[in-house]
């Protein structure tokens, strides 16, 4: 089995590239995340999330069968707030777990600590996978 043949990359994925290079960012998912997400978020509504915002938003308010927290908001901050909308049964996904190149200084200990936080929680079942640049999947109990 080939990870990367059958891989479609949507219709804007180029031009979403092009953008995101221009701003300087140089830590978008990787291809094989990509598509992990891709057929994760197939399976439920779309709902777009500015970060913080979005996330302090909805606090009481809605629930998610999946998040996906792939920048700071949801993830290294927020985390509470991203964890207490998702719904039991609910799958919680962070990628980027495995050392990249393009981490800032430092940024170790903040993967690190995560980690050992999700792990430590009785709220949360989760499974590190070593693929792609390292995806942590975790099931609200």
């Amino acid at each position: 089995m080939q990870d990367d043949t059958a891989i479609v990359n949507p219709q804007h994925l180029a031009a979403i590239m092009r953008d995101t290079a221009a701003l300087g960012f140089a830590m978008a998912s990787e291809p094989l995340t990509g598509a992990l997400l891709r057929t994760l978020a197939a399976s439920r509504p779309h709902h777009v999330s500015p970060g913080d915002v979005f996330l302090t938003s909805l606090a009481g308010k809605e629930t998610f069968d999946l998040i996906f927290a792939d920048t700071w908001p949801g993830k290294y901050d927020h985390l509470e707030d991203a964890l207490a909308l998702l719904k039991r049964g609910g799958l919680y996904v962070i990628d980027d777990m495995l050392p990249q190149p393009n981490w800032p200084d430092g940024h170790a200990a903040n993967v690190a600590a995560l980690i050992q936080q999700l792990e430590s929680r009785p709220d949360l079942v989760p499974a590190k996978l070593r693929w792609a640049t390292g995806i942590i999947i975790a099931a609200k109990r």
